[in-house]
Order: structure tokens, then C-alpha cells, then sequence
């Protein structure tokens, strides 16, 4: 008598889908890319607002077939024991003014994840989320997307006019404003009793316009014109700024789709 259990159909999981991401695959690689979901999602409010940092970060999950952290640092310390987890001995960060930096040469990203907290305790942690961790690490991410569209050639005309800075300042001010509605926010420092440069993670900074002179931009000015589109409002600089941002968006969502179909043709293959 033949079996009446049907035999299962296996079928390609669909594109796009958390299957597809994850199987059929080994236990470890499926744990890394679990893992790497986790993470990705736990990214998503941070990368939703910068085609360049999902871009960095889609070339870093293929490179590491999905495992993020051999690239994207989380620099850790135990104030208990002094020590530090995931930072460069020969270029530390931890403790330091610099909140995340990315290597073009290895392709390391390293972000402060503790260290505010490790000095002045939980009061600090708001602090930190403004200045370090996932922020920060869409940031750094933004300069891998950068370096990607550099070494293919794609870089819009501009690109030698403005630094990376510029631009990353820009995204993180549109950042802010799409999640909490401030386009320049204040430090959630509290009771602490901090010394900075700028009234919040976004300031503006000076720099010497096309012809030559000196002029400030405002980053938060000009992130309110690239996503409004008035870009009648701004200075000179901040116009010609908020132009190259609008047309390197653009290609970088261009590049990562590219990319994504690319890679979805090779494992149908």
C-alpha cells in the first residue's frame, strides 16, 4: 500500500524574505545571519534616512556572508576590570571625542557603544544614544557607502567641492528629523554638566564656498532643504551641498538595488 503521507515540496524562498536570508544553510552560518537580521532591524531607524549607509552596510553583510561583526565594531569597556572590547590598540577610540570611525583600508567601522556610561553612569545613556552606537554606526556606515561609490567611479560631479563630513552631518540631521521631528535637537545630557562645541549632535561648521570665501554652513538648514526641496532658502554653498546630497542619494539607492539584484541572480544560479 502506497504511503498517503504526501512528500514535501521544497521551494526557493521567496526574494526579500527572512528565509531567503537564512537557509538552507549550516547551524553556524544560519546563527550569524540570524544574528545579522537582529541587528539589521535594530539598525532600520537609523539607516531608513541614508541610502549610502545601507549601502555600506549590504556590502559588509555580503563580504562577511552575513557576519556584521567582523567588520562593524562595538567598542566596549568594563570600568571594573579597564577593559576594552573591540577597539584598535594601535588607534583607540573609547573615551575619546571621536565617536565612531571607519577605516577605508580594512573596512572596519569601530563605534562607542559605552563608554559615556562607563564614566558617568546611567544618566549618561541618553547621551550616548545621541553620540555613539547605532547613530554613530549609520554614520560610519554612511563613509563605507561613500568609499564603495569611489572605487566604482560613481561618485556624482561635486564630490571634490564638499566633504565626506558635510554630507554624513546633513543625513544625520534628516535622520533626526524623520524620527523625532527635530531637525537639531538639544544634548539629552541631563544633570551632567558637559562642555560642548554645539547646542546638539547637530551644529554647522565653516567652510570656503565655491569662490573661494568663507561661509557657514548650517547642517540642519540645508537637511530641511533637501527634504523640502526649497532649496531657494539656503546659502550658495548650502544649496550647491544640499544639490550633490539629493543626486548622491540617488545613486547610492541606485548602486544598492543594482547590487541586491546581482547578488539574488548568483544564488538562483
Amino acid at each position: 500500500m502506497a504511503d498517503p503521507t504526501p512528500t514535501p515540496r521544497v521551494e526557493r524562498p521567496v526574494q526579500g524574505s527572512v528565509l531567503s536570508e537564512v537557509s538552507p544553510l549550516s547551524p553556524e552560518i544560519m546563527s550569524q545571519r540570524l544574528g545579522d537580521i537582529d541587528y539589521r532591524v535594530e539598525m532600520e531607524p537609523e539607516l531608513a534616512t541614508t541610502p549610502l549607509g545601507q549601502l555600506g552596510y549590504w556590502d559588509i553583510r555580503e563580504k562577511s556572508e552575513g557576519d556584521v561583526s567582523q567588520y562593524i565594531k562595538n567598542v566596549m569597556g568594563n570600568p571594573e576590570t579597564g577593559y576594552v572590547m573591540g577597539d584598535d590598540p594601535a588607534d583607540p577610540i573609547y573615551g575619546q571625542s571621536i565617536r565612531g570611525r571607519f577605516w577605508p583600508e580594512t573596512g572596519i567601522l569601530r563605534v562607542n557603544a559605552t563608554d559615556l556610561v562607563d564614566k558617568f553612569g546611567p544618566e549618561a545613556r541618553k547621551l550616548l544614544k545621541q553620540s555613539g552606537g547605532d547613530r554613530t554606526a549609520a554614520h560610519e556606515l554612511g563613509h563605507a557607502g561613500v568609499k564603495l561609490l569611489t572605487d566604482a567611479g560613481k561618485l556624482p560631479p561635486g564630490a571634490d567641492h564638499f566633504t565626506e563630513e558635510d554630507v554624513m552631518m546633513v543625513l544625520d540631521a534628516i535622520g533626526y528629523a524623520t524620527r523625532e521631528g527635530d531637525v537639531s535637537p538639544p544634548w539629552e545630557m541631563g544633570d551632567l554638566n558637559l562642555n560642548f562645541v554645539n547646542r546638539g549632535p547637530i551644529g554647522k561648521a565653516l567652510r570656503k564656498d565655491l569662490e573661494g570665501y568663507r561661509t557657514v554652513v548650517d547642517y540642519a538648514r540645508t537637511a530641511t532643504g533637501v527634504m523640502s526641496g526649497e532649496l531657494n532658502k539656503l546659502k550658495p554653498y548650502e544649496q550647491e551641498l544640499a544639490k550633490y546630497i539629493i543626486d548622491l542619494n540617488q545613486v547610492a539607492a541606485q548602486e544598492l538595488a543594482s547590487r541586491k539584484q546581482a547578488s539574488y541572480r548568483d544564488r538562483l544560479k
